[in-house]
Parts: C-alpha cells; structure tokens; sequence
C-alpha cells in the first residue's frame, strides 16, 4: 500500500508542478486561452492563470511534504473536480473542448467522446486525490525520494528552459545584428558594381 501512496502522490505532484510551471512561464498566452474560452471575465483572466497556477505549485508542494494530507487531498480533489466542470462549462459555450493548462492553448471540437474522455481524465486524478486524503501519511525511506524527485524534476527542466530561452534571446539579437550589418555590406558592394 505505501508503493501505491507514493506513486499517486508522485503522478500529483509531477502533473500539478508541471502544469502550474508551465502556465508560469506562458502565463500571457494562458491568459489569451482563457478569455477564448469565454468563461472568465478578459480583465480577470491573466490573475484566475497565476492564482490557479500558485494553488497548483502550493499543492504539489504540500503533497510531496505530505502536510495535513487529508486536507491537501480533498483541496486537490476540489481543485479537479473544478477544473472539470469548467471543462464542461467551456464545451457547452464554445462547442470545443479549450484547454490552457499547461501554458499554451489546444482545441479539439467537443464531441461525446471528447468530452467523456477529458471528463474521465479528470475524475480519476479526483480520485486520485481523495484516495491520499483518505490513506494519509507520507512515504518515507526510498519511496520519499521518489515524491521529492517528481517535485524537483518539473522545476529543474522550467529552469533550464529559462536558461535556454534567455541565452537563445541573447543569440539571435547577436544574430539579427550580424547579419543586419552583412546585408548593408552586400548592397554597399551591389551599389559599387552598378556605380562602376
């Protein structure tokens, strides 16, 4: 039963870090995805991403600490069983199935099946969830280190994301000036052919 509560807790753990450091880190684009989504008022959309996304990192935090986990289970459990009638919400006023929880946008027509299947999706990480409210505790010994490596791992890859982001915006402003300066150089030397 421990091997169990913690590969639960380190699926949760992974998905709400992963999901919550993605909206992070495109939170604009999260933002444009929820006001299509025609849900939330446009001018709240940009606070409803990092709030949804802070409760998400605060969760997978407190469940990979396994602090107070019945109500970190039943919170997690509230939180999907939110998420999926906003899911529903959004199929019946769009007529697709919009989803930006992973920092960008995706959208698929809202047929039964894909409406059943996101549904199920998200009752089953519900369950998931109340499962640990139930079960309580937290594992310890190896397994404790599985729940801190699906912690960590999301954070170590949304940091070097960034890393690599700033060093390629680093590379293509070199870029863009290189050969701003190789395009002046070869319509100097055109001008000197026509001239000559």
């Amino acid at each position: 039963m421990e091997f169990v509560r913690a590969l639960i807790a380190a699926y949760l753990i992974a998905t709400l870090a992963a999901t919550a450091l993605a909206k992070l880190k495109n939170w604009r684009a999260s933002s444009v995805s929820v006001i299509r989504e025609s849900v939330i008022p446009p001018r709240s959309a940009g606070v409803v991403v990092i709030v949804v996304a802070a409760v998400e990192l605060l969760l997978a935090t407190l469940f990979m600490l396994g602090v107070e986990s019945a109500v970190t289970g039943f919170a997690g459990m509230g939180l999907f069983l939110a998420f999926c009638g906003y899911q529903l919400l959004v199929a019946v006023k769009t007529n697709s199935l919009m989803c930006s929880c992973a920092g960008t946008s995706r959208t698929d027509p809202a047929s039964l099946p894909a409406v059943a299947g996101a549904t199920l999706a998200c009752l089953a990480q519900a369950a998931l969830a109340c499962t640990l409210a139930v079960v309580g505790g937290r594992p310890g010994g190896n397994l404790d280190l599985l729940t801190i490596t699906a912690w960590t791992a999301p954070i170590i890859v949304f940091l070097a994301g960034l890393l690599r982001r700033s060093g390629r915006s680093e590379m293509d402003e070199r870029f863009h000036v290189g050969l701003a300066s190789r395009r002046y150089e070869f319509e100097e030397i055109t001008d000197r052919q026509v001239i000559g």
